[in-house]
Parts: structure tokens; sequence; C-alpha cells
């Protein structure tokens, strides 16, 4: 929740490495909690008035749409799949439907088109990207060839420390891989699918002193809490 530290962060990188989409979509995240909605909505608009066509200002705008407080999910995804129907079909098309709405295609020729457009940007986005797809093909694999290429191409990245990579070499049976891939304690979580809530909410509660906050610890917590607190039926 260190939300300024992490703008710093950002901020030192960007001076270093150069904007990319990946940071440009990290900011917009931070300035809708540091400014609420009004800061996603004046980046986008600074970023526009500097970069008035191509595909950073459309995704500037459809990013600080999504981070803001009071834009349900739905209407996101209905309005963001409406403005990219209305679009010509093309790379360009398949590309922008996978950054904006997460999905990655079926077929290996749309796929390789998102990888192509990606090239066109900062290192950063294409490496990104790349983790992606091979997060994809390792789940989703068209055949045992396209498998073999991906174990083969993550075997070549094993001096990258990400623990994404590490998670894709277990799936993909890799035993030589450098880095371990973090496993979350699952003794809250054990309890809480046993239905025994009030114990599950009581080591939680001891856990969250000494365990980093996470998506994980976040979800699960939620989870408890929302199970365990029940609103009053008033008569």
């Amino acid at each position: 929740g260190n939300f300024s530290r992490a703008e710093e962060v950002l901020t030192r990188l960007e001076a270093e490495a150069g904007s990319s989409l990946w940071s440009t979509s990290l900011r917009i995240a931070l300035s809708q909690e540091l400014f609420g909605d009004e800061g996603p909505k004046q980046l986008s608009l600074d970023i526009r008035k500097s970069y008035p066509k191509g595909i950073l200002p459309f995704l500037t705008r459809t990013w600080s749409q999504r981070a803001e407080r009071s834009v349900p999910i739905g209407w996101y995804l209905e309005n963001a799949t409406r403005r990219l129907g209305a679009m010509t079909d093309g790379e360009v098309k398949t590309y922008l439907t996978h950054k904006i709405l997460g999905d990655w295609p079926q077929s290996q020729k749309a796929v390789s088109a998102i990888l192509r457009v990606e090239q066109s940007h900062h290192l950063f986005d294409m490496y990104e990207t790349l983790v992606s797809a091979l997060q994809h093909l390792s789940i989703n694999p068209p055949d045992r060839a396209i498998r073999t290429h991906v174990a083969g191409s993550l075997e070549r990245m094993q001096a990258i420390k990400d623990f994404r990579l590490a998670k894709l070499a277990t799936t993909l049976g890799i035993s030589s891989w450098t880095h371990q891939a973090i496993v979350a304690q699952t003794d809250v979580t054990d309890l809480l699918c046993s239905g025994k809530i009030t114990s599950a909410y009581a080591l939680d509660r001891r856990n969250s002193k000494k365990q980093l906050r996470s998506g994980f610890t976040c979800i699960v917590r939620s989870l408890i809490l929302s199970t365990a607190i029940r609103p009053r039926i008033t008569k």
C-alpha cells in the first residue's frame, strides 16, 4: 500500500529505461490511488495531447476508464468490446483486443500477430507479452510441438529471476530450473474450505503480522470476512 514509494521507483525506472506501455499502465493505476479519479483522467489527457495518434492514446484512455472506482467492470468490458468491434479487422485490432481484454486468441496466426506488433514497442512490453504468450501456450498448447518450443524458449530464459517463469518451468516439468517459485501457504485456505471459518480468521490474523501482503492474501482475507461477517436482518 506504499503508493508514493511505488511512484518514486516507477519514475526512476522510466528515467533510466524510458517509458513503456507497461509503465504507463502502472502509472495510471498509481495515479488513481494517489489522486483519485482525476489523476488517471489528467494523465490520459496529457498523453493524448502529446501523442494524438497511435496505440498509446487509445490504450491510456481505456486504462484510465478501467482505473476509475465508479466504473463497473461489466460496463468497462461492454464499452471496450464495442469500441474494438468498430475497428477495422487486422493485426492492430487483434493486438488491442489482447491488451485491453486480456484474452489470447485461439488462432496461432493471431498469436503471431500480437507478438509481431509488440516488437515495435519497448523491451519491457515485448518481455511482458512474451511471458503472457508462454503462459497461454503452456496451458493451451495447440499440439505437442508447440509445447516443446515453449519449453525450449523457457530454458533459454533461466538467467531471468521471475516467479512467473519459475511457475512455468514447474508446469512444463523443467527440473533444471535455477530459481524456485514461491509457494503460498495453504493452511488458512484449508481451514476456510473445510468450513472452519473462525479458525481460518484467527490464523489469518496471526499470519498477517508476519506475512507479506499479496493478491493471494487479499483474496483469502476477503473470502474469510465475507463468510464470517453476515449482514444483520432487521424486522
